[in-house]
């Protein structure tokens, strides 16, 4: 049910700060696995099944009218790759280019 929530309303992309001019702009091999929906019900259920999975994920967070969840510790990115897993090809390649890893058919990206 996750990975497939997160195949229609999840994203993954590469850790970045706009905020302080001090920080890096960009952070390599440093991913970041985001759901955004309308529904704080649905997102809910999805951090509390997150959490139920050891995985770390950011308190909820409200962007325009929608609710959005992020796990950015490192440790739990590859969790969630291992435990929930990426189905679709665009997923897959993108977190094996943040993380700077070969893009291989099956292991943790399967």
């Amino acid at each position: 049910c996750i990975r497939g929530i997160f195949n229609t309303d999840g994203s993954i992309y590469r850790r970045y700060s706009k905020k302080y001019a001090s920080h890096a702009r960009s952070y390599r091999n440093y991913a970041v696995i985001q759901f955004k929906m309308e529904s704080r019900n649905v997102i809910r259920f999805l951090k509390n099944r997150l959490e139920g999975y050891g995985i770390k994920v950011n308190r909820i967070t409200k962007v325009l009218n929608c609710s959005v969840i992020r796990v950015t510790n490192q440790k739990s990115v590859r969790r969630f790759a291992t435990e929930i897993g990426f189905t679709h090809p665009y997923h897959k390649r993108r977190y094996c280019e943040i993380l700077g890893i070969e893009n291989r058919m099956n292991g943790a990206v399967d």
